[in-house]
């Protein structure tokens, strides 16, 4: 899609707003509308009266995945789509930086177009590097008075280092670089941040980090944790996963470069050539590229435990749970870098949900959660040996490894869980619709 047309996907059956209904624009400049996170907090708005508005990238909506657990949001709110990069300029300029660093021209104005035909009661921002966008809209058509939100999953400017500098190919270097994206990035949030009437981030860390970095007062910041709907999650009950007769271990997820693959690898190689009898088990990665897939089976090859390893690409939402539900260990085992030390990714919730023990990295949230709920074991990052180690542990001592599994379980069910982290979301929308 080029040009400045615009696509509206309107709510079966809706399409007047309701009157008694606050109203508020979702922005969200790049990624699907309805990734699992931003998923529940639109759920959570719609549960607490709010119509919701959506901006995002033309074709983000069909990415969705069908597979996700529960619901679909398509039915309940209105989309607005932007088109994609179509000038020579704006096509080089993605495939340098990637797109959705700092919004484009097509974001502008569609977000103007929108603040001109509606009256909103919020704006919510999915992520800060187009924050300077949306207030320099806000500011030129309302002044100072529509509260602007910011849903921070990921630390946005550690994350871009890591993408473009750390373990980026070389183009999106030399492009990171050239346009000097993370510090642009750093004096967005220095300047926008504190504007926002409310920022919401995934650990305490995170906003620990942001009220020493930028000043934030600390009232204006809440921690909503990346815990699954448990009512729904365990409703999850997907056919197809290959069965076993020995423990299965696993990593489920996005495959990048500071996930710690390698190391896994590199670690279940060590216990598995452990003399005189190593303990028999089954490692699991679910989630990569093909390309990811082949690089990671030849390292298989290389440690000597292609035998005992299923590697499976890129699967539905749903059948990602279940491979987490089907194992008795699972294991994170991120790089230590800036970005980790600041947010936790959905499957430490989601193993611990499903009743399997923890194995993670101890880099600051991971290694703090796992302590603290006494779902697992951490060890050094970096360390294969350390990590051959504990797995072992796990792997020789079942019953501790299954009292592991329920105390995460157990703590899952007490207040992990998303029908009790939301209600941060409802008593702030509460005391704006009011």
């Amino acid at each position: 899609m080029c040009g400045p047309v615009v696509s509206k996907i309107s709510p079966k059956g809706k399409t007047d707003r309701k009157g008694h209904m606050p109203l508020a624009l979702i922005v969200r400049a790049e990624g699907s509308p309805f990734g699992t996170r931003l998923a529940r907090v639109i759920r959570t708005m719609r549960d607490d009266g709010w119509e919701c508005h959506i901006i995002c990238q033309a074709g983000s909506v069909d990415r969705a995945d069908a597979g996700s657990p529960g619901f679909d949001l398509r039915d309940d709110v209105t989309v607005y789509e932007f088109p994609v990069a179509c000038s020579s300029r704006e096509k080089l300029s993605q495939w340098i930086a990637a797109a959705g660093y700092l919004g484009t021209d097509h974001l502008r104005q569609l977000l103007v177009a929108r603040l001109t035909e509606h009256t909103y009661d919020a704006i919510v921002v999915k992520d800060s590097p187009v924050l300077h966008l949306v207030f320099s809209v806000v500011d030129q058509m309302h002044g100072s008075h529509l509260p602007v939100v910011c849903e921070m999953v990921e630390p946005r400017v550690a994350q871009a280092y890591d993408s473009l500098i750390r373990y980026g190919t070389w183009y999106k270097e030399l492009g990171g670089r050239v346009r000097r994206i993370v510090p642009r990035l750093s004096a967005v949030e220095r300047a926008y941040l504190p504007r926002c009437d409310r920022i919401f981030v995934v650990v305490d860390e995170m906003k620990t980090w942001l009220i020493k970095t930028y000043g934030l007062n600390a009232d204006d910041v809440s921690v909503v944790q990346n815990v699954p709907i448990l009512s729904e999650f365990d409703a999850i009950h997907e056919p197809g996963i290959p069965s076993r007769t020995v423990p299965r271990v696993s990593f489920v997820g996005s495959l990048g470069p500071h996930r710690g693959l390698e190391l896994l690898i590199e670690a279940a190689g060590l216990v598995r050539n452990r003399l005189p009898v190593p303990p028999d088990f089954l490692l699991a990665i679910v989630g990569g590229s093909p390309v990811q897939s082949r690089r990671l089976s030849g390292l298989c090859i290389h440690y000597g435990i292609s035998d005992i390893v299923e590697i499976v690409p890129h699967v539905p939402h749903r059948t990602a749970i279940q491979w987490m539900k089907e194992s008795d260990i699972g294991v994170i085992p991120h790089v230590d870098t800036p970005g980790i030390r600041t947010t936790v990714p959905f499957k430490l919730f989601d193993y611990m949900a499903s009743g399997a023990a923890c194995l993670v990295s101890d880099v600051g949230p991971l290694g703090r959660i796992v302590r603290k709920t006494d779902a697992g074991l951490t060890f050094q990052p970096g360390s294969a040996a350390d990590l051959a180690e504990k797995l072992e542990t796990l792997l020789t001592n079942q019953q501790r490894t299954r009292a592991f599994g329920t105390r995460g379980r157990q703590r899952s069910e007490q207040s992990l869980r998303w029908e009790i982290e939301s209600r941060k979301y409802s008593q702030y929308f509460a005391s704006l619709a009011s």
